[in-house]
C-alpha cells in the first residue's frame, strides 16, 4: 500500500503466513516467490499504521504544513522476502509510484516500522544499519 506525502514511513509486516520460491533453471531470470496464507493479524497492523498516518494527516494542529505518506510492504513471513522490502525502501528503489499527475518517483522515506517478529525486525535493522552507516560515514 502506498499513500503520498511530505514525509513518508516505510512499514514491513507479516499479511501472508509463508512463501514458495519457483524453481531455479538457471536458464531464465528467477521469479518473485509467491506468498500464500492470509494473516488476518499483520493485515489488521498494516491498516492500523495506515489509519493513525490518515488521523494525523486530518488534524491540521499536529503537523501544521506537513502531511505524512507510508508505502507499506508484505514480508510473507520470510526474511528474504523483508530484506528485499526493507532495502528498497531504504534506498528508494521500490517500484515507482505515480504521484499526482506529473510527477514520476517515491519521496524517500524517513522512517520503517518493522513487524511483530523481534527476529525479522532486528535482522533487518542490523542489516539497514550497516548499510546507513557505510553510506554516510565513509572510511
Amino acid at each position: 500500500m502506498h499513500k503520498t506525502g511530505d514525509v513518508v514511513l516505510g512499514g514491513v509486516f507479516e499479511i501472508h503466513f509463508f512463501s514458495t520460491h519457483p524453481d531455479l533453471s538457471f536458464i531464465s531470470e528467477p521469479q518473485q516467490p509467491t506468498c500464500h496464507g492470509f494473516d488476518v493479524i499483520g493485515f489488521r497492523l498494516t491498516q492500523t499504521m495506515a489509519f493513525a498516518i490518515d488521523e494525523i494527516n486530518r488534524n491540521s494542529n499536529l503537523l501544521p504544513n506537513v502531511t505524512l505518506g507510508y508505502s507499506l510492504y508484505d514480508n510473507c513471513n520470510t526474511l528474504g522476502v523483508g530484506f528485499r522490502a526493507g532495502l528498497s525502501l531504504a534506498s528508494g528503489l521500490e517500484e515507482q509510484v505515480i504521484l499526482h499527475k506529473t510527477c514520476v518517483g517515491t519521496p524517500p522515506v524517513l522512517g520503517i516500522v518493522g513487524d511483530d517478529s523481534s527476529t525479522r525486525s532486528v535482522a533487518i535493522s542490523t542489516v539497514l544499519g550497516e548499510l546507513f552507516f557505510h553510506m554516510f560515514l565513509p572510511e
